[in-house]
């Protein structure tokens, strides 16, 4: 992996360039899913470190998403995402993000679409180490197909 990619999230742009430098990374936390009623959640905390040069990396993330049963076939929801920059710093200057979005997903036979959109990061600085100078620069939109049975 890029050095420094563990720190992002699903919803950050991945950019690889010739001149990168590339590490070993590892994320370590538990998948912790919940269901009452028509209300999923999902709650993925982790510890991530990557050694390499010029110093190691460490953090944490803690995404969040909980989704509804809109039907037999469609669930809605909403995605909430704190992830820290190095040394577990949270500030945009630091590489720090809170992300939210919205996601949603159809049920046809054996095949889901999954569609979401949203903010990457609603911590944004001039001279952001998360890469987004304002809030309207972290906007995603994600398209996913998974196969179910």
């Amino acid at each position: 992996m890029k050095h420094g990619g563990i720190l992002l999230s699903q919803q950050d742009a991945f950019i690889y360039g010739d001149d990168a430098d590339y590490d070993v990374a590892f994320a370590l936390g538990p998948w912790i899913r919940a269901k009452a009623g028509p209300t999923y959640l999902v709650i993925e905390p982790a510890f991530v470190y990557q050694p390499g040069d010029p110093e190691a990396i460490a953090g944490a993330q803690l995404p969040v998403t909980a989704m509804f049963r809109a039907g037999s076939v469609a669930h809605i929801g909403a995605m909430v995402g704190i992830y820290t920059g190095d040394d577990f710093k949270l500030g945009a200057e630091d590489g720090g993000r809170i992300g939210a979005g919205l996601v949603a997903d159809v049920k046809v036979s054996t095949i889901k679409v999954v569609l979401g959109a949203g903010f990457a990061s609603l911590l944004t600085d001039e001279m952001a180490g998360n890469g987004y100078t304002s809030v309207g620069k972290s906007v995603y939109v994600s398209v996913g197909l998974a196969y179910v049975k």
